[in-house]
């Protein structure tokens, strides 16, 4: 067997009567240092070549063995996060929830409001939401708080229906303090007094909601009151008539009272 040391150092290549047997150089420095990894090889007849392969391949698996205990114990932190959550039984991440503005329904002057939300509860803060509304309104929505609102001389001839369904993102901001973000395309119809459908538009409705969140009933039910900003910078293809009401109103309308309410699960 051959036992011979090779005539050069292995990392800085001078002989090996300059450097040391086996001699390593250190990093920064002049000097070499013996290796008695090296060393050991040849006392125990090892051949060289044989105990260099070994060797790094020793090294590979340390290094891997490392990234194997970092990836297990990464897990074994996020299992017990996940553990964790579901052990918490008032933590419901789906919800059903509605608008109180449908219980204006129940008048004579019906604005035919329905509202159907169902959102999901991606952590304890961040939620998304798919809502689906539909409602009819007489009136251009830019007419601000005043004498203006509700006057009968400010109304469409005809109506508004709107349908559409959008996407909100809610967050926690501070405890129960929230804020939504509301983005809802509605297909609209101009209708006039008899009823009867003129022609079709499309409006985009953006909405900046600020509310606090109340669990009710070990957190099974919810209620938000909140306040909105409400903003639709495209809405399109309005019959002349309506058009000359619209236009002398802006096309944002601030601090629209809300009142949701809904079921966890």
């Amino acid at each position: 067997m051959n036992t011979e040391l090779p005539k050069n150092c292995i990392r800085c290549k001078t002989g090996v009567d300059k450097c040391g047997i086996g001699g390593v150089k250190q990093p920064g420095r002049g000097s070499h240092k013996p290796e008695m990894k090296i060393l050991s090889s040849r006392m125990f007849g090892i051949p060289y070549n044989l105990y260099r392969t070994n060797y790094y391949q020793m090294e590979n698996l340390t290094n891997i063995r490392q990234f194997l205990i970092c990836i297990i114990l990464l897990s074994v932190n996020l299992s017990a996060l996940a553990q964790s959550e579901m052990q918490d039984s008032t933590f419901r991440r789906h919800f059903i929830g509605t608008s109180t503005f449908m219980l204006l329904n129940l008048g004579s002057n019906s604005g035919d409001f329905y509202q159907l939300d169902f959102g999901y509860w991606l952590t304890r803060k961040d939620a998304i939401i798919l809502t689906a509304k539909t409602w009819k309104y007489l009136a251009p929505l830019g007419i601000p708080y005043g004498s203006a609102l509700g006057a009968k001389e400010m109304e469409y001839p005809g109506y508004v229906r709107a349908f559409g369904i959008g996407a909100d993102y809610q967050r926690m901001l501070w405890k129960r303090l929230f804020s939504i973000v509301q983005v809802q395309p509605f297909f609209v119809s101009y209708n006039n007094q008899n009823k009867t459908k003129i022609q079709n538009g499309f409006q985009l409705f953006l909405a900046l909601r600020l509310g606090y969140h109340i669990d009710l009933f070990k957190n099974r039910f919810y209620l938000e009151p909140s306040v909105a900003f409400n903003y639709w910078p495209i809405y399109t293809n309005l019959p002349p008539s309506f058009a000359a009401k619209e236009n002398k109103w802006h096309n944002y309308f601030l601090f629209e009272p809300g009142l949701n309410f809904g079921i966890k699960f």
